[in-house]
């Protein structure tokens, strides 16, 4: 190299970091019930899996984001245990969110919300995905305790049954 020339640097790589809403379109779940129905609407004509799916959604997401706003806006925090005396015990009783104890409030939802994000992250990747791959789903009984993977690539025809998104109720220690 000659006096006065710098070496070519490496161009940097590219961005792959694509908004979400580029990856998988969809109504904001923490919308006021007309814009939701509205994007549920919308969403019907080009993702009615996904569309029945977070209209399901709303069943648990509804009471949590409530109580995010209550806390958020209105200074709510949780009340304190109450303690009395029945015969000679003390008992314990915890307080209420949204009409259930708090313990079991928080333990719906954070189930309610693990199963959402495996389940919406794995339908939106499977949505971006050639045609000639796509994930299938590992039965519960087939799934290592040591490695829960509950989703694998399998050949988009010819391959094993296509996963597709359907709202359920089991736990997602059970999925």
């Amino acid at each position: 190299m000659g006096a006065g020339q710098r070496e070519a640097q490496p161009s940097p790589a590219p961005e792959y970091r694509l908004p979400f809403s580029r990856i998988c379109k969809f109504p904001r779940i923490t919308a006021r019930p007309p814009a939701f129905e509205a994007g549920i609407a919308a969403l019907q004509a080009t993702d009615p899996l996904l569309a029945e799916y977070l209209r399901q959604t709303r069943s648990w997401s509804e009471p949590l984001v409530e109580s995010r706003n209550a806390i958020e806006h209105k200074g709510w925090s949780l009340p304190r245990v109450n303690y009395s005396q029945k015969d000679s015990r003390v008992v314990a009783t915890a307080p209420d969110i949204s009409g259930q104890p708090f313990t079991s409030f928080i333990d719906t939802m954070l189930d309610r919300l693990c199963c959402f994000v495996e389940e919406f992250t794995a339908h939106c990747l499977q949505k971006r995905m050639v045609p000639q791959i796509t994930i299938t789903e590992l039965p519960p009984r087939n799934v290592l305790e040591e490695a829960p993977e509950r989703f694998r690539l399998t050949l988009g025809a010819g391959g094993l049954p296509r996963w597709k998104i359907v709202y359920h109720f089991s736990r997602f220690e059970e999925t």
